[in-house]
C-alpha cells in the first residue's frame, strides 16, 4: 500500500512540475507577446546606462546651438537664410571636416528684422555657399509626413534622413542606419544624418564601404573593420514599426558630452581659434520652444 502511495505521489509531483513549467513558458510567452513586460525591461536597459563609469568629452563633435538667447538676440524663431549664410562663413573659415545641417532648408527662411530686398540677397548668398560647399550635408524627412530637403544640396547628393525611430515610451534608444528598406529588408533610400557624417569622417580617415552583405554595414581600413548589424528586433519597438535597419545607440556618459557652442557666439567672434577644424560640426536647435524634445537612457 505504502509503494503504491509513492508511485501515486511521485507521478503527480512529476506531472505537477510538467505542467508547471509548461504553463511558465506560456505564460512568459503571452506576456512577451503582449509587451507587458516591455516597460520594465527598458527601465533595466535605461538602468544600465547609469551605471556606466564616466567617459570623456568627444572633441571630435562640435555642436552649434539655436537656443532661447539666440532667438532674443537676433528676434528670429528659426535660423534665418541671413543668420545662417554668416554662420556657415565663420565655421568654414576654421576648415571643419563635415558640416550638418539639423535644419531643414527646403524653402527660404526670412528674418522678420530685415526687409525682403535683404531677405532675397542673403537667400541667394546661402545658395551660393551651398553650391561650393562639399562639405555642407542637409536635411529630409523621408518618413510620413515628408519634409523636401534644399534643392541644391539634394542635387549634390549632399542630404541625409533626419527620422528617429522612437520606442513605445517616446524615447530614443535606437538609431537608423537607414530609415527606409525595401520589402526584403534591404537598406534604401538615404542615410540617417549621423550615419551619413560618420561615414564622411571615416572616409577622410580612410575607410571604404562594403556592399551590405547580409544586410550589414561594413566599414574597413587596412587596420580595422567595423560592422554594424542592424536590429531584427527590440522590446521597445513598436509592432508596426516597418522600417527594420536600427541599431541601438551607445549614448555616452559624459558631462559635457560634446563641445557645445551657441549661434550668437560664433556671430559675435567668440570662438576659441581652430574650435571647428578637423571637427564634424551639427547645427541646430536645442531653444525650448522649437527643439524637438526626446527622453534618453
Amino acid at each position: 500500500m505504502l509503494a503504491k502511495f509513492k508511485r501515486f505521489y511521485s507521478n503527480a509531483t512529476a506531472q505537477f512540475s510538467l505542467y508547471s513549467v509548461t504553463i511558465t513558458i506560456i505564460s512568459i510567452t503571452i506576456l512577451n507577446w503582449s509587451q507587458i513586460l516591455a516597460p520594465l525591461e527598458l527601465n533595466i536597459y535605461d538602468f544600465n546606462f547609469g551605471l556606466r563609469p564616466l567617459e570623456k568629452t568627444e572633441d571630435r563633435i562640435v555642436i552649434v546651438k539655436w537656443d532661447d538667447e539666440n532667438i532674443s538676440a537676433l528676434k528670429e524663431t528659426t535660423v534665418s537664410d541671413r543668420t545662417l549664410s554668416l554662420l556657415l562663413e565663420k565655421i568654414i573659415e576654421q576648415k571643419p571636416r563635415e558640416i550638418g545641417l539639423d535644419l531643414y532648408r527646403d524653402i527660404p527662411v526670412s528674418s522678420p528684422t530685415l526687409a525682403d530686398e535683404e531677405n532675397l540677397k542673403y537667400y541667394q548668398t546661402l545658395k551660393e555657399l551651398f553650391a561650393k560647399s562639399s562639405n555642407v550635408f542637409g536635411i529630409e524627412k523621408v518618413i510620413e509626413p515628408i519634409v523636401d530637403a534644399s534643392p541644391i544640396l539634394e542635387q549634390k547628393g549632399q542630404v541625409a534622413a533626419s527620422d528617429l525611430p522612437v520606442d513605445i515610451d517616446k524615447a530614443i534608444r535606437r538609431s537608423y542606419i537607414y530609415p527606409e528598406t525595401t520589402s526584403d529588408g534591404t537598406a534604401a533610400g538615404l542615410p540617417y544624418l549621423g550615419a551619413r557624417l560618420a561615414y564622411e569622417y571615416l572616409a577622410d580617415e580612410k575607410f571604404s564601404a562594403e556592399n551590405f552583405g547580409e544586410n550589414a554595414l561594413k566599414l574597413y581600413n587596412k587596420q580595422t573593420k567595423i560592422i554594424l548589424n542592424p536590429l531584427d528586433s527590440f522590446v521597445g519597438s513598436s509592432t508596426g514599426d516597418k522600417y527594420s535597419f536600427n541599431i541601438l545607440v551607445n549614448w555616452r556618459k559624459a558631462n559635457p558630452a560634446f563641445k557645445i557652442i551657441s549661434v550668437i557666439d560664433v556671430l559675435s567672434n567668440r570662438t576659441p581659434a581652430n574650435f571647428f577644424t578637423d571637427k564634424i560640426v551639427l547645427i541646430g536647435g536645442m531653444a525650448t520652444s522649437i527643439a524637438d524634445r526626446h527622453q534618453i537612457p
